[in-house]
């Protein structure tokens, strides 16, 4: 560790300090729509009350929703961007340290056993049965949802260790009976027009061989990376919604008053058809296809030597897939897009597909994934393979991928290599988890001959609803052409969502 950074130490820790308690300040006028993370999949999957109420009925298999797959918390299929409202009652009741209705937390969700749904139709006073009858069939309302506190709780109460959940409905009304007064099933019907933000802010001290001394301007860094707004639109109510996303990016180092004019684009405009048999779906537009395990650190090793950075992964294109139940499936056709802007990547054409296998049993998942693109301007080539596999065990959340990543720009001439990449998150007390991830590639960043490594230590945090926090300690070594670069820095995200 050189000068830099020992003699900043102090300076670091106080900085950091300020910078959190300036952030939960900054919620109350910024936010953004969430980035998907296949690994929250992975934690919640043996939850069954982190996406809804407990005790649901299962539904005839040609009828089922209920899936681990992205839109388990995401209105695209294809995973990020604007939440549903099942990514919301998550959010709002589970992803948090601390409840605050101040910060619009909601309780959690008490146990199927306390909920007034748990007592059988057929047990209800006939005096009263006509009226609940009444209730749970109009699709607006329902029975009271029970609330409790599920800060630091065992979650086996919410889990599907109880028989119940094995049954399924035999009618309407058996259905209906078990989801209560503001479940997110509710709620997705009688919301026609929903809205989400995203705000990402960072403080990152760099030290290594590409900084040139303590003067360097990349030496300290605090800026305001992105601003997303989304917003979606029902016109019919179960099937068809309309979607639009915006983002606002920041040049490094650049102040809040750059949000605005340094770069934005339009980050998804789609139609979805969905909630068709079998959990199917047909979207057609611009967004993001799905494609290996994607994180938001677009500095990362694999996010790198893949190219699918937060500002060059933006497609236009026409998506088809079903997740029934625990696999899924889907496939998109890319389109060149002319109206691309900043977004270079986007005019290519090809196809990107999908096949995985996502388990309740410790949140096990596997995902095979393929990409096949060509740039219309430049015929550059890329092909890309990943293998993905997760698992939740007691408080360890780990994932792990397989990246193979192939570019020819001109006949004959063509960069290949692997990146292997090892996360985990240990959640040591409510939801705050140490975070260390390894990765390694058998050539540089830039896919040229050479290796790199990474390594991220650290911890995340979600504090109240919608603001997170995580601090890292990266180094990344890397050797190209026979030179060796070393760098380390010491990163602070701060992010607001809604």
């Amino acid at each position: 560790m050189k000068t830099i950074v020992s003699s900043r130490t102090y300076l670091t820790l106080i900085s950091l300090t300020l910078i959190f308690v300036t952030s939960v300040l900054i919620i109350i006028s910024t936010a953004e729509t969430a980035s998907a993370e296949p690994w929250i999949a992975n934690r919640f999957a043996q939850n069954c009350a982190g996406c809804h109420a407990p005790g649901r009925l299962n539904r005839k298999p040609k009828d089922r929703r209920c899936t681990l797959s992205c839109q388990g918390c995401h209105v695209n299929p294809n995973g990020g961007g604007l939440r549903s409202r099942y990514g919301y009652w998550t959010q709002q009741r589970w992803l948090r340290s601390f409840y605050s209705k101040t910060m619009w937390s909601d309780r959690g969700t008490a146990p199927f056993k306390k909920q007034k749904y748990k007592v059988k139709p057929s047990k209800i006073p006939k005096s009263k049965r006509k009226a609940v009858k009444r209730i749970v069939l109009d699709y607006e309302k329902g029975l009271p949802h029970v609330e409790t506190n599920t800060i630091g709780v065992d979650e086996k109460y919410w889990d599907r260790s109880e028989k119940h959940y094995a049954k399924t409905a035999r009618t309407k009304f058996q259905d209906l009976y078990r989801i209560p007064k503001g479940d997110p099933l509710r709620e997705e019907r009688i919301m026609p027009v929903i809205a989400g933000g995203d705000f990402r802010f960072f403080y990152i001290q760099n030290d290594g061989d590409s900084i040139a001394n303590e003067d360097d301007p990349r030496a300290t860094l605090f800026w305001p990376m992105a601003f997303d707004i989304g917003v979606r639109v029902r016109p019919i109510r179960k099937n068809l919604q309309l979607v639009f996303e915006h983002r606002w990016i920041n040049s490094l180092g650049e102040s809040i008053d750059y949000l605005y004019t340094t770069g934005n684009y339009g980050r998804s405009a789609y139609a979805l058809v969905d909630e068709l048999p079998y959990n199917t779906y047909v979207m057609y537009g611009l967004f993001r296809p799905m494609f290996g395990n994607y994180q938001p650190d677009h500095k990362s090793l694999a996010q790198t030597i893949s190219g699918l950075s937060y500002n060059n992964s933006s497609f236009k294109g026409l998506s088809i897939g079903s997740a029934p139940n625990v696999p899924f499936g889907n496939l998109t056709l890319i389109m060149p897009n002319e109206n691309a802007g900043v977004i270079s990547a986007a005019r290519s054409e090809g196809l990107v597909a999908n096949l995985g296998l996502r388990f309740v049993t410790l949140g096990a998942s596997a995902t095979l994934s393929y990409w096949s693109t060509e740039n219309v301007d430049s015929n550059l080539k890329k092909e890309m393979y990943s293998l993905t596999g997760g698992i939740q065990w007691k408080k360890l959340t780990s994932n792990i991928e397989f990246l193979r990543v192939s570019q020819e720009f001109a006949p004959g001439a063509r960069d290949a290599g692997n990146v292997y990449t090892l996360e985990n998150k240990y959640r040591f007390w409510r939801e705050n988890y140490a975070v260390f991830n390894f990765a390694i590639s058998n050539v540089a960043r830039t896919l040229k001959q050479g290796s790199a490594t990474e390594i991220m230590l650290g911890v995340r945090s979600f504090w109240l609803s919608g603001i997170e926090s995580e601090l890292l300690y990266i180094t990344r070594d890397e050797e190209v052409g026979g030179t060796d670069i070393s760098d380390n820095s010491i990163q602070f995200q701060g992010h607001f969502y809604f």
